[in-house]
């Protein structure tokens, strides 16, 4: 009894070490994606925000593979929504974060650089 009891806390005890080593995360989402003319009418439409800045880059998928797109940056400066599309080439876009509060950083600048 006492070898069974010891064997079972030892299997405890090694399966929460090896999850607790474990550094590898995975974050599921889900997008809204459609058509870019769609949901760039209702981001400048509905929520009056405009393209504050555009870029080339990747997103990772939940396998780890790689989508080659563009993402764009709204914001109202007004109201201080932002929303953060991603772009595909096949004329996809999704929405793949939004917020509030949208403020210029003006947080330390680093030694030497310019504002």
């Amino acid at each position: 009894m006492f070898r069974l009891a010891l064997a079972f806390c030892l299997g405890l005890v090694w399966t929460f070490s090896a999850n607790a080593q474990s550094t590898e995360k995975f974050l599921y989402t889900r997008q809204s994606c459609d058509p870019f003319e769609k949901i760039i009418g209702v981001v400048t439409g509905k929520y009056g925000e405009q393209p504050l800045f555009i870029g080339e880059g990747l997103q990772f998928g939940m396998q780890g593979d790689t989508y080659r797109g563009g993402a764009m940056f709204l914001v109202n400066q007004t109201t201080g929504s932002w929303s953060l599309l991603h772009l595909y080439g096949d004329g996809t876009a999704c929405v793949t974060a939004v917020g509030t509060e949208f403020e210029p950083y003006s947080g330390p600048v680093k030694k030497g650089e310019k504002m």
